[in-house]
């Protein structure tokens, strides 16, 4: 399949990418946290590259929007990876390697708000 202009941004890759991985790890998530943490921390990272996507269908106002969302859902992956190490649902290294991966995705997420031309 061809890669069309949001598939290329190097953040909505990085932002599947961990995707990928925060589902993986979500799968081994006690029974009891399928629909809390875990949930919590599939929708974040989808949100991460989705609003990328969807972004990138409107003018420079609403890419920046939802660049905005990206990267606060960014933030907040951030926070639920602490939580799930913090609780032993990720072993440490894990952790950083997906907090690593989020933030990055919120830099080059910052990178792209910073290209858009600036409102008059």
């Amino acid at each position: 399949m061809e890669e069309v202009g949001f598939e290329k941004l190097d953040a909505r890759k990085v932002g599947m990418e961990l995707t990928d991985l925060v589902y993986r790890h979500a799968r081994s998530f006690p029974k009891e946290e399928q629909f809390g943490l875990a949930s919590q921390m599939r929708r974040s990272a989808s949100s991460i590259p989705s609003n990328i996507a969807e972004g990138s269908s409107y003018g420079p106002i609403g890419n920046a929007r939802h660049l905005r969302i990206a990267r606060g859902s960014s933030y907040e992956l951030r926070t639920q990876i602490e939580v799930a190490q913090r609780q032993g649902f990720v072993k440490a290294e894990d952790a950083n390697h997906l907090a690593t991966l989020a933030k990055r995705s919120s830099q080059l997420i910052e990178g792209l708000l910073r290209s858009l031309p600036t409102e008059d």
